[in-house]
């Protein structure tokens, strides 16, 4: 099959079509894997209290606005 049937029956764009043929010559692979995937993250108590306070504050913006305004 040729690369723009794949591109017309998939939706992917042509750049991330040359993408994966790129990573299947160098690794016989289609995904890439990672060699360092860094450090993993831990929420502590702090983190979820600030993402609760932020996700609050937002809701409370959404909810004041007028309903025809956004």
């Amino acid at each position: 099959m040729k690369d723009p049937t794949i591109y017309r029956y998939t939706g992917i764009s042509e750049r991330s079509m040359q993408y994966l043929w790129k990573t299947y010559r160098e690794t016989d692979e289609v995904v890439r894997t990672l060699v360092c995937t860094g450090r993993p993250r831990t929420l502590d108590s702090l983190d979820a209290n600030v993402s609760y306070c932020l996700c609050s504050v937002l809701l409370i913006c959404y909810l004041s606005v007028p309903q025809g305004m956004y």
